[in-house]
């Protein structure tokens, strides 16, 4: 049974696996759409799985920034995008602009939500430590 605590436990997965569900997504589709296999992208995936295993403040930190500065890249590239294609007619590009709109705002909600559980829990820790 799903109580308050449970989510609260395991509410700090959800963007990990999020992120890290993109990056097979993204390898997933390199691999079938350009018949290629580039291994390295696996490794973007590294940092997410070894969250989920091990809990190291430090790299929790370090990849909710990354996360964070990637989303809100993407947001600028999706903006700079929607500019353009907006000019064109709505109906030939509608798919674009929700699906694209629909998972940079998804990207950058989880980046948002994974940087500041990493932050918060790093200040209590501080402040019992005084």
């Amino acid at each position: 049974m799903l109580n308050l605590q449970t989510i609260r436990n395991y509410s700090y997965a959800v963007p990990l696996v999020y992120f890290t569900g993109i990056v097979l997504w993204m390898y997933a589709s390199q691999l079938l759409n350009a018949h290629t296999s580039e291994p390295l992208v696996l490794l973007f995936c590294l940092p997410f799985l070894l969250q989920l295993w091990f809990k190291n403040r430090m790299l929790s930190v370090l990849s909710g920034m990354f996360m964070l500065l990637w989303s809100a890249w993407m947001l600028l590239a999706y903006a700079s995008e929607y500019a353009e294609v907006i000019s064109d007619s709505w109906a030939a590009n509608a798919s674009f602009i929700l699906t694209g709109g629909g998972v940079v705002l998804l990207n950058f909600a989880m980046a948002i939500w994974l940087f500041p559980a990493e932050m918060g829990k790093a200040r209590e820790e501080q402040q019992y430590q005084l």
